[in-house]
């Protein structure tokens, strides 16, 4: 994800800010019993500079950053601030001077191991990403890696394939 908020930094020639959707079901405590049909998922956001993105160790800064914020629900607990959360969602998207690049789904939640009785999916696709512009995570379809799924108008999203295919995964510059 670090490598993916780099690229769209460069398209956006603006500052982002990356909002993160996290699997917080075995985060609670106590956590939720291994029946639980259904998601809980939680957001956490967080911010660097384009400069900081684009130096000699972009990459790296990007993915300490998540990783920092990723911590933070271990430290602080899934349900920190949520009293808050809708107000710091529309500060941060209405009076900012960054724009927001947000994240939907999670590899955990193992979308192609879902069989309500058709077969498992061949291709999973999250089409609310399209309105809101939002990177969709989850596992492969043959379980090596993950997928992202993203939209943008085609100008943006050619110049981000050659930045992501093509530049080293440590610096853009």
């Amino acid at each position: 994800m670090g490598y993916t908020w780099v690229c769209a930094s460069a398209v956006a020639d603006e500052d982002i800010t990356i909002a993160v959707t996290v699997d917080a079901r075995g985060r609670l405590d106590p956590p939720l019993p291994a029946t639980y049909f259904g998601n809980y998922v939680v957001g956490r956001s967080t911010a660097l500079k384009r400069g900081k993105l684009f130096g000699e160790n972009g990459v790296i800064a990007a993915v300490e950053t998540i990783s920092e914020m990723i911590k933070s629900l271990k430290e602080e607990g899934p349900l920190k601030g949520a009293e808050n959360w809708v107000l710091l969602m529309t500060q941060t998207v209405v009076n900012s001077d960054y724009k927001l690049i947000s994240t939907t789904g999670s590899p955990r939640f193992e979308v192609y191991s879902v069989d309500f009785g058709w077969g498992k999916p061949e291709k999973v696709e999250v089409v609310s990403i399209n309105r809101t512009g939002a990177v969709c995570i989850s596992e492969s379809r043959d379980g090596g890696g993950v997928e992202l799924g993203w939209t943008a108008k085609r100008d943006v999203m050619e110049n981000f394939a050659k930045l992501f295919a093509g530049r080293s995964s440590t610096t853009l510059s």
